[in-house]
Formats: C-alpha cells, structure tokens, sequence
C-alpha cells in the first residue's frame, strides 16, 4: 500500500505504508477520515478482533437501495492503476453502487452491493 504524501515544505512523495508514516498525528487525522483504512488504526495482533466486533454490530445507516458511490481502488490498487487516470493519487475516482439486500453469512449480516457499471454483485463490503 502506498500513500500519497505532502510535507511541510511542500515536497510531494508516494512512499509505502511503514511505522514511521502510520504513527505520524496527519496519519491518525487520515486514517478516521477514510473509513476503509479502519483495520490500521490496529496493530496486527488488535485489527482481526476489532474487524469481528464490528462485524457482530448491527448494520446502520444504511437503507436497501440507497445510492452510493465506491472507490475504483476497491477492485485492487492494481487494477485501479492499470487505467492510469490523471492525478490518480490526489483524486478520488467513484463508481455508483446500490445496497440490494441484506445477507446472513455464518452469523454476521452483510449487505450486497449491485454496481450496475460492471454488472457485478459485491459480496464483501
């Protein structure tokens, strides 16, 4: 995983996630800002608890066949670079999704995702 990274004088640098970067306070304020980088707020040994906990919470604010919009990154930082896309680190690039129906799996509910641009059902979100 790499970040796109501006420092105090300006310089602006993709560097891999490291210690150093993640225990920076600009990266806590980034972190909280993006949810889907919630497992780093953990160390290693803490995230898969906390990914279970959440999992066993119940699904709020979210309402079957609300629009919303997901980051091409979803697919895979590999995928999403294969495009090339101008300025692809600094802009957020989204594609409209739809919540469908709720599913039990095991014992923790999930909520299936139609993005109907690449005809596809989303299964992990």
């Amino acid at each position: 995983m790499f970040l796109f990274v501006e420092f105090d004088d300006g310089d602006k640098v993709l560097l891999p996630y490291s210690k150093d970067l993640s225990a920076a306070a600009q990266f806590e304020d980034f972190d909280y800002s993006e949810p889907q980088l919630f497992p780093l707020r953990f160390n290693a040994v803490d995230a898969p608890k906390r990914v279970t906990a959440m999992r066993k919470e119940p699904i709020r604010n979210v309402e079957l066949h609300d629009v919303f919009y997901l980051d091409l990154r979803y697919w895979s930082y590999d995928w999403f670079d294969a495009f090339e896309l101008p300025n692809a680190y600094v802009t957020t690039y989204v594609v409209q999704c739809e919540y469908v129906t709720c599913v039990m799996r095991r014992r923790y509910r999930f909520v299936q995702v139609r993005c109907p641009l690449f005809d596809e059902v989303l299964f992990t979100l």
